[in-house]
């Protein structure tokens, strides 16, 4: 027993087919072959592009780290650099002889 289908709804249905088959209706098979083509050059260009991409981050990653190096290095000098200038001998010239220096001391033996 066939279930009998109205004129509208054949009409519906006809509509519905026709439209998704030119959706999904890509051509004639030399056509499809061809966007095939297409797509695996497009994907190869793609990786190759990625690939360029990926290399100059790196590229840069390390210039960075360079750069970085680089900086540290300057900045432990500049350290460096203060350092000597706080305990320079300038600031604390030498006393010369020792003797001059032996009651000091021996004054802060005594308060000790």
């Amino acid at each position: 027993m066939a279930i009998e289908e109205s004129d509208d709804e054949q009409d519906i249905e006809e509509e519905y087919d026709s439209h998704h088959a030119f959706m999904f209706n890509l051509g004639p098979p030399t056509k499809i072959a061809d966007m095939v083509q297409s797509a695996g050059s497009d994907l190869t260009d793609a990786l190759k592009v990625i690939d360029q991409l990926k290399a100059e981050r790196m590229k840069f990653e390390e210039e960075k780290d360079e750069e970085i190096k680089r900086l540290k290095a300057q900045l432990q000098e500049k350290k460096i650099k203060e350092i000597k200038v706080q305990f320079s001998e300038e600031e604390f010239p030498p006393l010369g002889n020792s003797q001059i220096a032996r009651p000091f001391m021996e004054a802060e033996a005594h308060y000790s």
